[in-house]
C-alpha cells in the first residue's frame, strides 16, 4: 500500500479498480515514465522498497514491450499499404504507453466473480505476455 495510486498519480499499485461498474477481482501494478503535461501530468513512477532488481527489470520490461509495439506497428502500416513509419509518426512524446501487471488472487466463489469483467482496451495496441494460467 505504500506505492498505492493516487488521484494525482496514476503510477503504482491498486485493487478497487472497476470495470463495466464492477468491481474487478485482481491488483495491479502500474508503471509508465514521469508525466509532465496534459490529463495525466503528476504522475511519476513509485518502487517498492527492499526490491532492488524490481526497477531496473520492469524499466527493461517496459522498454522491450515498447520495441515491440513499434515493430507491430510498422508492419501493420505496411500491411495496409503504407509505409512502416505511418502509424508510429502518430506517437510522440505524448503517447501513453504503460505496464501494467496483473494479479489475479484465488476467489472463493470464481462463479461469483470475474477477474476482469468483458472490456476493450483503452490505446491503440496492447502487448500481452501471457503466463501458463489460462483464462484469456
Amino acid at each position: 500500500m505504500a506505492i498505492e495510486r493516487t488521484e494525482d498519480n496514476a503510477w503504482g499499485f491498486f485493487d478497487r479498480e472497476l470495470t463495466k461498474n464492477v468491481r474487478d477481482w485482481k491488483e495491479i501494478f502500474d508503471y509508465g515514465p514521469a508525466v509532465r503535461s496534459g490529463p495525466m501530468s503528476g504522475s511519476v513512477p513509485q518502487w517498492p522498497e527492499g526490491l532492488e532488481e524490481f526497477k531496473p527489470r520492469m524499466e527493461a520490461f517496459y522498454t522491450a514491450c515498447e520495441q515491440v509495439a513499434v515493430r507491430l506497428l510498422a508492419a501493420i502500416s505496411r500491411n495496409l499499404g503504407m509505409p512502416p513509419e505511418h502509424l508510429s509518426g502518430c506517437f510522440g512524446a505524448d503517447q501513453t504507453s504503460f505496464l501494467r501487471l496483473n494479479f489475479y488472487p484465488r476467489c472463493g466463489a470464481p462463479d461469483d466473480h470475474l477477474g476482469i469483467s468483458h472490456h476493450t482496451d483503452a490505446g491503440a495496441l496492447t502487448v500481452l505476455l501471457q503466463d501458463d494460467q489460462s483464462g484469456l
